[in-house]
């Protein structure tokens, strides 16, 4: 019968235990500094989305201080993406890749990675300002994440129909000039000619599903 293996000391047991609960002091303190990190990393990424939509919202207040405005041409950017270009490929790449949201950043990636190019200063912004004015395109719940807009032709073609009501029961009412219903009426073809573009825009975008929506509710 062989002989039992000796037990190990109590010295040896001591010595383990006191090593066990070092590394576990040890790995509790990463942990607690890469949970820190982990906050202040998330700090960092809300921080800079709330700056690059502060920055696309400046852009559409004024376009013409927008990065793809200050953009100098430089050689290979004769085949780069611009202007409302830019949403157009961006949407269908979204769509074509079967989703139906994105965080603006990861996006972009994706449209980097099918090999497009963005003309600007910041493509990244110019970006962001883009898919910001698209109507196929809404701004999703969460920080930086931006959705497809399925119910947009459906919003489109009612915001239609009841600017043309507008315009076909304009008239000069008591006590208003001329010169103030003639403003209006160019206010509201000015509104109908953009509603028609996005309009079109979606339907072009979201394809026959964009169509089908407007069809049952015509």
């Amino acid at each position: 019968m062989p002989a039992a293996a000796p037990q190990p000391s109590a010295r040896l047991v001591r010595a383990v235990a006191a090593e066990r609960e070092e590394l576990e002091r040890h790995r509790a303190r990463l942990a607690r500094q890469a949970e820190e990190l982990r906050a202040a990393l998330a700090r960092i990424e809300h921080g800079l989305e709330e700056i690059d939509e502060r920055r696309g919202l400046l852009d559409r207040l004024a376009p013409t201080a927008s990065p793809e405005a200050e953009h100098e041409p430089r050689a290979g950017d004769d085949h780069a993406l611009r202007g409302p270009d830019i949403r157009e490929v961006a949407v269908a790449l979204l769509a074509g890749n079967g989703r139906e949201a994105m965080h603006y950043r990861e996006w972009y990636e994706l449209l980097e990675r099918a090999g497009h190019t963005i003309a600007g200063k910041d493509p990244l912004a110019v970006f962001l300002t883009q898919i910001s004015r698209s109507p196929a395109v809404r701004r999703g719940i969460r920080a930086g994440v931006y959705e497809l807009d399925r119910g947009a032709a459906h919003r489109l073609r009612q915001q239609l129909d009841a600017l043309q009501r507008d315009l076909n029961a304009l008239t000069t009412a008591a006590g208003t000039t001329h010169d103030a219903t003639r403003a209006r009426r160019r206010h509201l073809n000015a509104e109908i000619n953009r509603a028609e573009r996005a309009l079109e825009e979606v339907t072009r975008l979201l394809g026959a599903e964009a169509e089908h929506e407007l069809a049952a509710t015509a």
